[in-house]
């Protein structure tokens, strides 16, 4: 007849390292003897498993007039030189999320590409756009904002402006970055760098944002971003067919009154000759007015 005895750790619940073995007696034998058995694994499974479920972060970009994230939100061209704020946002349920950016560039949509950002969340061009701040908000819901600020530029003979980042959002903690939003010093970041980092990336995302950059202000002129109302009055704008027709309106005048002052002066000039022959020779005049005399025969 066996038994079985078992070494239980815990006396509520079974675990996989309690220890079962299985005895015996045996009686009538004057002699000892010690018998050992492999230990006997628990077939019975006691743990159910504590599924917790998290609505996944929500991002997005825009981009804003002014170096300011409370500006108002971009919603036609800007000329080259406008200050205008990026801004990248990360909404979700729960505080534990966390966000990241990096790998930056700036293209037209062909072949130009220009990176702004390493992987590495450092700025590259810092005549062109500064490091991201950012700012976590308490509320209904958990906001991060994160913000860059940058004057409009375009490409050479190309108002098509797209900025693209790569974003990524953590459960916990992103891994530590050199040029990280949260103001971390290189040191401080090559030691976390270092370090065991136990944070699980959920996903990255690519996010993109579109603008049209124009090179002067004839442009905006042209493309309906100036108004009339908005000009002051004293500008008086014309359209260069009617500048035409005025310049060649004038040039014909003026044109035409010479004409007419030289023909003036020609009629008096003919009038003042035929005034002075008849002053010097009064006598033929009359002869041609009345005739010659006939002469008599004798």
């Amino acid at each position: 007849m066996w038994n079985t005895i078992t070494v239980q750790y815990n006396p509520e619940i079974e675990e996989d390292w309690d220890e079962h073995f299985q005895v015996t007696c045996e009686y009538g034998y004057e002699f000892r003897r010690t018998v050992t058995f492999p230990v006997v694994g628990v077939e019975k499974n006691t743990a159910s498993p504590y599924l917790v479920t998290l609505s996944p972060p929500q991002c997005y970009m825009e981009v804003r007039t002014g170096f300011s994230p409370s500006g108002g939100r971009l919603t036609g061209p800007v000329t080259v030189g406008d200050p205008l704020t990026l801004m990248i946002h990360m909404e979700s349920d729960s505080t534990e999320f966390d966000v990241a950016v990096s790998s930056c560039y700036a293209h037209n949509g062909a072949k130009k590409k220009l990176q702004l950002i390493d992987a590495n969340g450092c700025i590259l061009k810092e005549q062109l756009m500064s490091p991201f701040r950012g700012v976590r908000s308490a509320g209904g819901n958990n906001h991060i904002a994160l913000y860059a600020y940058f004057k409009a530029f375009r490409f050479t003979s190309s108002p098509a402006l797209y900025l693209e980042c790569d974003v990524h959002m953590c459960h916990g903690t992103c891994p530590a970055q050199r040029c990280h939003w949260k103001s971390l010093t290189k040191r401080s970041a090559d030691m976390q760098l270092e370090a065991d980092n136990s944070s699980l990336t959920s996903e990255n995302v690519s996010l993109f944002q579109a603008l049209q950059v124009l090179q002067e202000s004839s442009e905006a002129l042209g493309s309906g971003k100036v108004k009339a109302d908005e000009l002051p009055s004293s500008t008086l704008c014309l359209p260069v067919l009617a500048l035409t027709a005025v310049t060649t309106a004038f040039l014909a005048c003026l044109l035409l009154s010479t004409v007419l002052c030289i023909l003036l002066c020609l009629r008096m000039r003919r009038m003042k000759e035929v005034g002075s022959v008849s002053d010097i020779n009064p006598y033929m005049t009359n002869a041609f007015m009345h005739g010659q005399p006939s002469r008599k025969r004798l």
